[in-house]
């Protein structure tokens, strides 16, 4: 079996397991490869003849995703007023259009550098309060979980790059497949670079990520003085405390996920090893 027929088949299992048909231009994007593979060659040598069956499932995925997206972004819209919001990005099936209508709506959020816990101190409350919001009360209840917005993941612009230890063919998933809806400062571009990791898991779908990119502006020095070392502390220190006090709260509800000053990852189930096992 030679290795793109191997990287095929591994490619239309893994989207198996989340029971998700891919067409000709799916199958080449998402592709499990460390190199590159032509959209040409894949279509040729293994074309994908979908059932009609599965034509509906994408077609009626795609019509349940327009129905969610204008909640993530009016979430989008009201982060965008904190000016500490770098980016909001629609994560997990939604963003590659395969979510069910009882599902939650999935969110990355990535703050400036020291104002994570600040910035979700303020952001959780108004959440909770113009929309619905997923918690872990609810975490069994479909009634309740469907287009609840689901803030399940937290980094600010020092901890961009995904830990070694998480890292692995899912995570590089869920990288690529993020969608950002609001952006400031090309932040959604310095986290796939941060991430040049994925391309080992899928190389073609990093570089489209890359190829997408609009061209990167000039950067520009920002004046160091005293100014910016008061700046540093006016924003450092609420922010500890800040994180000092919401952690507390969560301590005992922490079972799987991480939380650190500077990042939270709110995924309490890691499928990395049921996808291990299943591909095996």
């Amino acid at each position: 079996m030679s290795l793109s027929q191997q990287s095929v088949e591994q490619t239309l299992r893994y989207a198996s397991f989340f029971k998700l048909p891919l067409t000709n231009r799916t199958l080449h994007h998402w592709l499990i490869n460390p190199k590159t593979i032509s959209a040409k060659f894949i279509a040729t040598n293994f074309p994908q003849v979908l059932s009609t069956k599965d034509q509906q499932i994408i077609q009626t995925a795609k019509q349940i995703a327009q129905q969610k997206r204008p909640i993530a972004f009016a979430v989008a819209r009201l982060m965008s007023y904190f000016p500490t919001t770098r980016l909001v990005a629609i994560t997990g099936s939604l963003a590659i259009d395969n979510a069910n209508k009882d599902d939650d709506i999935d969110l990355m959020i990535v703050t400036s550098t020291n104002t994570l816990w600040l910035t979700r101190l303020f952001i959780i409350p108004l959440i909770s309060l113009l929309f619905k919001r997923r918690t872990p009360k609810i975490s069994n209840l479909k009634s309740q979980i469907s287009n609840a917005i689901c803030l399940n993941l937290w980094l600010d612009e020092s901890a961009l790059v995904v830990p070694v230890n998480k890292r692995n063919l899912y995570t590089a998933h869920e990288v690529l497949q993020v969608q950002p809806i609001f952006d400031r400062g090309d932040t959604y571009q310095k986290f796939i670079l941060a991430n040049s990791w994925t391309k080992t898991y899928l190389a073609n779908a990093y570089s489209h990520a890359v190829q997408d990119m609009p061209t990167k502006r000039a950067q520009t020095s920002e004046r160091s003085d005293g100014r910016e070392h008061v700046f540093w502390y006016i924003r450092t220190v609420p922010n500890w405390l800040a994180f000092k006090f919401q952690y507390l709260y969560m301590k005992k509800k922490i079972t799987t996920e991480t939380v650190t000053l500077h990042s939270a990852y709110f995924h309490p189930r890691n499928l990395s090893k049921e996808l291990d096992h299943y591909l095996s």
